[in-house]
């Protein structure tokens, strides 16, 4: 019997997802206020989706609940920024810089379906603090 190969996603892929996720959603601009928790919810959220489609996470998003900041989701944030997918004009705002159409081509070179991605974008859309979904 043939076992079928993982396919792993690392914390940049994460994060080019969930903007991507955000982008073809259309939005366009995302406020920094509790971030760290809305990407940390919505890597609760699809972790099992993620294993549903046979994909291996090589990270983990935890929040510190002393700080509420996740090191984690900050790295992917960063990565982000530094692949041209986002520019934070001021200390709220960070700014989508891709369009709609675009995202749908990112989203095809890592792992996981777009509507993966979408519904993950959807978790930091819909976030409310203290809720499981």
């Amino acid at each position: 019997m043939e076992t079928k190969q993982l396919e792993r996603m690392n914390l940049d892929d994460f994060g080019t997802g969930i903007i991507a996720g955000l982008a073809a959603e259309g939005i366009k601009a995302i406020s920094v206020t509790k971030l760290d928790a809305k990407i940390v919810a919505a890597f609760d959220w699809m972790e099992p989706q993620a294993a549903s489609e046979g994909i291996e996470l090589r990270f983990r998003v935890i929040l510190n609940k002393a700080y509420q900041d996740s090191p984690a989701a900050r790295v992917a944030i960063r990565g982000a920024v530094s692949r041209g997918l986002l520019s934070s004009d001021n200390d709220n705002t960070l700014y989508i810089k891709i369009h709609k159409e675009d995202a749908v081509s990112l989203m095809e070179n890592i792992p996981g379906s777009e509507s993966l991605w979408r519904n993950t974008a959807r978790q930091i859309i819909d976030y409310k603090p203290g809720v499981k979904k």
